[in-house]
């Protein structure tokens, strides 16, 4: 069931299209959510892993990390990671939601919306100019990953 449909009583201004139940937001948002999340920590381990300053204490630069060290490091950052890919997923997803119902329709265009949204949203925390940065940026990569999968 898709989140803009409507069993009961259906207003008239609210628009509502048919779509393939694999395609509805509602559905797809749990399902991927946890692979954000495990996507997300995976990278972060990675990141750390190639990072010449993991384990790195500034007071005294020539002590060579142990492994528990370097360790504790790379789990902290694969948590980080994986907290901020899924909640990135999850404002995606949300506004996607959203712009489907909106527009009463699944086609690319609610994905470059929703990802100048979420974009957006993101880098307006630094000002205006990085707020729309973000808005295209993001949008713009939307928009890649959607020409790519369909």
């Amino acid at each position: 069931m898709a989140c803009y449909r409507r069993q009961e009583k259906q207003l008239p201004l609210v628009p509502v299209a048919k779509i393939a139940e694999d395609q509805t937001t509602t559905l797809k948002f749990p399902r991927e959510q946890p692979l954000r999340f495990v996507l997300g920590g995976a990278f972060g381990v990675f990141t750390a892993g190639i990072d010449t300053n993991v384990g790195f204490d500034p007071k005294d630069p020539y002590r060579t990390p142990t492994a528990k060290e370097v360790l504790k490091d790379m789990g902290q950052r694969g948590i980080s990671y994986a907290k901020n890919f899924a909640i990135v997923g999850a404002m995606f997803s949300c506004t996607e939601c959203v712009v489907e119902s909106y527009r009463g329709k699944s086609d690319w265009k609610n994905s470059v919306i929703s990802g100048c949204i979420t974009g957006g949203a993101i880098g307006f925390r630094a000002g205006l100019k990085a707020g729309v940065i973000g808005c295209g940026g993001f949008a713009a990569f939307s928009a890649a990953i959607d020409y790519y999968l369909r």
